[in-house]
């Protein structure tokens, strides 16, 4: 017991400390010149240090002559040069018969221990004051990302809108010409303003994907025939299957699964100047409730050299960044992929030798879903035509159009009068609210850019007609990526949501849905 690194003190049933080791002597030297333990009497002077914390312990050996135990107590010693922190049990000993003899007391330095707890304990204060930091930035990035891409997508909407509305006119060559070029330089500047979003809400961990029902074959055929045109366009043979096994309807993200497919085939086409191109759908493996899916997209184009193919998935990557590089790009496509992909339970791998080509291979999962709906099957089979005639089954139709926006009000209202229908404005639900008290409307456009609470509420009444009795659809547009405002609305029962830019024939596809 002399050797022991902890204090121990022994006290017989008077309180009379009888035993006293070396490092019980050295803790109290401070107070007492001990020597020897006879020094000692709890009742009287043991401990009996006035104001300081060390007499609490008088306790510790009291409460076992009582025949109680103090296990792993905590305590403060204040000696003169520095202070302690010690941990206390004590617990009464007791002869063969049961009578209580003794008691005994174990003092433990844990004072390194405690200082190092102080340390890990401040720095996990000061953690958490970063992390509350950084979520408060996460959430000011957020709006910001969200008020920005709604700050770029409505006027993007004004100009592609006005150049489809434009395509509908009688126009010269020359025109159509000017109107293509318009297109297509609005369309990349479109993808960049996507990418950059795109990843930015994926660095701050806000990106979301939206689960909605689509028929998986129909969208690869749609894939297929952009490629055609483009890969025909520079004299490539395009070669495409699609497993038979593969052809069920989807529930997933079916705009991510665009975003990713598209990436990749355009940048197929894009460095591949000769040869083929080769898109093929397989189906992996399934189970109860999920497909997987393998998309592999095979060129003969400039392949990747060794140097570049560990960076080829970084942010702004590119083989080529001089300023007179022959492939134009902001590196961002692949980088995105990538990650949705991940996002989608799968991935995106690929083989290379530069000079003769590259294989790009993409899997996902999706939710199987047994039946079409109605939605799906009017949208992907009953298309519009492309001609400017009126249907004769929306004239007389009203259509009430929430739109802040002058320029979007504008589009609108042409987009909705060239097939006949009658266009009402409202420039907020409280307006929308009294023209639906005085006139009864088919369908309603809802921009929404809500900023208000009370707006979400004002929905439920919006939604009933006080003149036939029946709940009036709503599509609601919404310039915004970030999708909490959507979740909110169609919780609400909206019937439908589209993005803005929007394409005038989703538009008027919409319109053979609900009118």
């Amino acid at each position: 017991m002399e050797n022991i690194s902890d204090a121990i003190y022994i006290a017989d049933k008077e309180g009379k400390i009888i035993l006293m080791n070396a490092e019980g002597r050295s803790l109290l030297s401070d107070y007492y010149a001990v020597k020897n333990a006879e020094d000692f009497n709890i009742t009287k002077q043991a401990f009996d240090t006035s104001g300081n914390e060390i007499h609490v312990e008088n306790l510790s050996l009291k409460c076992a002559l009582r025949g109680e135990k103090i296990k792993n107590k905590t305590i403060i010693i204040k000696r003169s040069d520095k202070e302690l922190t010690i941990r206390v049990n004590s617990t009464p000993i007791y002869d063969t018969s049961g009578n209580l003899i003794m008691a005994l007391a174990c003092y433990h330095d844990i004072t390194d221990l405690a200082e190092k707890e102080k340390i890990i304990v401040e720095k996990y204060r000061q953690l958490e004051i970063l992390k509350e930091e950084a979520e408060i930035a996460n959430k000011i990035k957020s709006l910001f990302l969200d008020n920005m891409s709604h700050e770029i997508r409505t006027p993007m909407n004004g100009i592609f809108g006005t150049i489809q509305l434009l395509e509908k006119t009688p126009m010269s060559e020359e025109q159509s010409k000017y109107i293509t070029l318009l297109k297509n330089s609005g369309n990349k500047l479109l993808t960049i303003i996507n990418n950059i979003l795109d990843i930015s809400k994926i660095e701050a961990g806000i990106h979301k994907l939206n689960d909605g029902k689509f028929a998986l074959k129909k969208i690869t055929d749609d894939i297929y025939t952009n490629l055609l045109e483009s890969g025909n366009s520079k004299g490539l043979e395009i070669r495409y299957y699609f497993d038979p096994n593969a052809e069920f309807i989807a529930i997933g993200d079916e705009l991510k699964l665009k975003q990713i497919l598209d990436n990749l085939i355009s940048n197929a086409v894009k460095f591949t100047e000769k040869g083929y191109i080769s898109f093929r759908v397989t189906k992996v493996s399934s189970d109860n409730d999920y497909v997987k899916i393998k998309f592999t997209i095979a060129d003969t184009g400039i392949g990747i050299d060794e140097r570049f193919k560990s960076k080829i998935f970084g942010i702004f990557s590119q083989g080529d960044i001089s300023v007179n590089k022959k492939y134009t790009g902001t590196g961002l496509g692949l980088s995105i992929s990538k990650q949705l992909a991940m996002m989608m339970n799968g991935n995106i791998s690929f083989e290379s030798t530069l000079g003769e080509g590259s294989t790009f291979t993409f899997t996902c999962s999706f939710k199987k879903s047994d039946y079409y709906e109605k939605n799906i099957e009017v949208m992907n089979d009953n298309k519009i035509s492309e001609d400017d005639n009126i249907n004769n089954l929306w004239m007389n139709k009203s259509i009430l159009c929430i739109e802040t926006n002058s320029i979007d009000k504008e589009v609108m209202e042409s987009i909705v009068e060239r097939k006949g229908c009658k266009y009402i404005h409202a420039h907020n639900i409280s307006e929308a609210l009294k023209i639906l008290n005085c006139n009864y409307v088919d369908l309603i456009l809802l921009d929404m850019k809500l900023n208000k609470l009370e707006d979400f509420e004002k929905i439920k009444e919006m939604r009933i007609s006080r003149v036939k009795g029946k709940n009036i659809p709503i599509i609601g547009m919404s310039s915004y990526t970030i999708m909490e405002n959507r979740e909110i609305l169609m919780n609400l029962g909206i019937d439908h949501c589209i993005s803005k830019p929007f394409n005038v024939e989703e538009i008027y596809n919409i319109f053979e849905i609900y009118l």
